[in-house]
């Protein structure tokens, strides 16, 4: 499956080569991603009351990595982020004179990333904060996929986790990730959660 979590982008270092995604974007040692289907407030079937839910078939689900993931920024050639700025910018420059501050610039350099993940054993079931039944699932990351745009035509970096695993067979490495989740869920039970008002959806 893949979920799309919107991004800002805040400024780029030459010297690094890295863009920074504004701070309240990243993802800093998350392990925990709320996600909502896409139509998570439709009226299923015949039920008149949209607020009830199928028995044992949530709208949603807490998705539990086996590994923390961090991402504050993305590494990028000096051409292409002068590219992704000057396209940026147009909007920025179309603004009122009063609105040209760095808030504003900010916040029209977006960018979306793909996390495609695969799921591999199932929890429990408990409630979101809304009070929707939501699946407690453990899931793989197996990449992700940074566009600039919403259309998501526009790539700007993507990483694929499964080429470094490619000579273990996928159930030996899941098997791997499972144990060594349930080991660190009994060492610790601190884990930050990706807020669902920031995520676009879930498709398989």
């Amino acid at each position: 499956f893949k979920f799309i979590q919107p991004l800002r982008m805040k400024d780029y270092n030459p010297k690094t080569r890295m863009f920074e995604i504004l701070p309240q974007y990243q993802l800093d040692g998350i392990r925990k991603f709320e996600i909502v289907s896409k139509d998570f407030n439709n009226i299923i079937c015949t039920q008149s009351d949209g607020s009830k839910d199928v028995e044992d078939y949530p709208r949603a689900l807490l998705v539990e990595f086996t590994q923390p993931i961090t991402i504050k920024g993305i590494p990028m050639s000096m051409d292409r982020a002068m590219d992704y700025i000057d396209n940026k910018s147009k909007a920025f420059n179309r603004l009122d004179d009063t609105r040209k501050g760095k808030e504003y610039l900010y916040d029209l350099r977006d960018a979306y990333i793909i996390l495609k993940i695969k799921i591999f054993n199932y929890k429990e079931q408990d409630r979101t904060e809304l009070g929707r039944d939501r699946a407690v699932v453990y899931a793989l990351l197996e990449g992700y996929e940074i566009y600039a745009d919403r259309n998501l035509s526009d790539l700007l970096y993507f990483e694929n986790f499964l080429r470094t695993q490619s000579d273990k067979p996928e159930g030996e490495r899941l098997k791997e990730q499972y144990e060594a989740l349930k080991k660190m869920r009994h060492g610790s039970s601190e884990n930050s959660t990706a807020p669902a008002n920031n995520l676009m959806g879930l498709k398989q």
